[in-house]
């Protein structure tokens, strides 16, 4: 369906609308033919907007559906559900491994001041193992230059030629706590963690561990670590 000749006027157009009185092509021949009123108006507003209806078919191919909108809702919960928890899970075996690290890197440190300073274990001020351990100066020992007899100095001071052994004291990768509890004494390890302190520490015999809660994802106790 086209349409012959100069353009027609709008009330031109509005009169053969109305009428069905509306000029088409059959087999290259031109032949007047009415129309229904509703279908008169859909052929020439064709012709008046060629690119109407080509642009509702193009909207619609763009557009999703409803059903295409859940589908996608739907796919994506069950992408998260799968991805969350492992996500979860990889990142609390990522902090149970460096609370092992952490608690190897301390031990190591116990071990050799003890090895270098008289077999006396850091934590009891100018190594004297008569006088109460402190939080203080295990610190000092690890941080800062000491003698043999575990006096301690800012590192480079002439006549402490050991240490340091840690530039800081680690912090607890599971309760984010570096402090560190010191059992004097015969005092035994509290029968469980409370996450007061980053590291619960024994000078008497050397054993740390960590004051954390919970458990890692195989169920081992962070505290029995």
């Amino acid at each position: 369906i086209r349409r012959i000749g100069p353009r027609p006027s709008e009330a031109t157009l509005c009169k053969a609308a109305e009428t069905g009185d509306v000029s088409i092509t059959d087999g290259g021949q031109r032949r007047r033919e009415p129309l229904q009123p509703a279908e008169a108006r859909r052929v020439l507003l064709k012709c008046l907007r060629p690119n109407l209806f080509e642009d509702r078919t193009m909207n619609r191919a763009k557009a999703f559906t409803l059903v295409e909108i859940l589908i996608v809702v739907v796919l994506l919960g069950l992408l998260a559900a799968i991805v969350i928890p492992a996500f979860g899970e990889g990142t609390m075996s990522a902090r149970a491994s460096a609370l092992t690290q952490d608690l190897r890197i301390l031990q190591r440190f116990i071990l050799i001041y003890k090895g270098q300073h008289l077999e006396v274990a850091p934590g009891y001020l100018n190594g004297n193992t008569s006088s109460t351990p402190t939080e203080s100066a295990f610190v000092n020992q690890a941080t800062q230059s000491s003698t043999s007899t575990g006096q301690t100095a800012a590192i480079g001071t002439s006549g402490y030629n050991r240490g340091p052994y840690l530039a800081k004291i680690p912090t607890n990768p599971i309760n984010n706590l570096n402090t560190v509890q010191i059992l004097a004494g015969s005092s035994p390890f509290p029968a469980e963690a409370d996450n007061s302190h980053g590291w619960i520490y024994k000078p008497a015999t050397g054993e740390i561990r960590s004051d954390c809660t919970g458990a890692d994802t195989g169920g081992n106790a962070y505290y029995a670590y």
